[in-house]
């Protein structure tokens, strides 16, 4: 039975240096090719490395585009978030003030004095994640 298979190279002259050919022949010496196939892998190497450098440079202003998007969305989530919870915060924060100043017995000093308790607590919350909250917040980074 013949071989059908074609040859899958074609003939390609080049006209190099004297030291040159010396290298790729001694390179090809060294790894037991001959110097056809050494200058061969060299070619598809740099045409390979060629190829690769102006991808990158198609794909690069691509990828970067695509990452800029996702990150306004993602920014855009976060701020409505944000927004609405500082809204509600200075709603109930305003109604709470409001209810404890018609406490009977709690005078002005003594409202003060509550108002700057809360916000030394508050700002001790905020330094720390709440247990009961830890499990919602990679939900919250996934909604789209």
């Amino acid at each position: 039975m013949q071989s059908t298979a074609k040859r899958q190279t074609v003939h390609f002259t080049i006209h190099v240096k004297p030291a040159v050919k010396a290298e790729f022949q001694r390179i090809a010496q060294a790894e037991k090719l001959t110097p056809s196939r050494t200058a061969a892998a060299a070619l598809e190497d740099w045409l390979a490395r060629r190829s690769h450098i102006q991808h990158a440079g198609i794909f690069q202003p691509m990828i970067e585009h695509a990452i800029a998007k996702e990150i306004r969305a993602y920014s855009s989530r976060i701020a409505g978030l944000e927004v609405r919870s500082l809204f509600l915060a200075e709603q109930i924060r305003a109604i709470v003030y409001n209810l404890l100043r018609e406490q009977p017995g709690v005078v002005e000093a003594k409202l003060n004095d509550i108002m700057d308790g809360s916000l030394d607590n508050a700002k001790r919350n905020i330094k720390r994640i709440d247990p009961e909250l830890a499990p919602i917040l990679p939900q919250i980074e996934h909604w789209r």
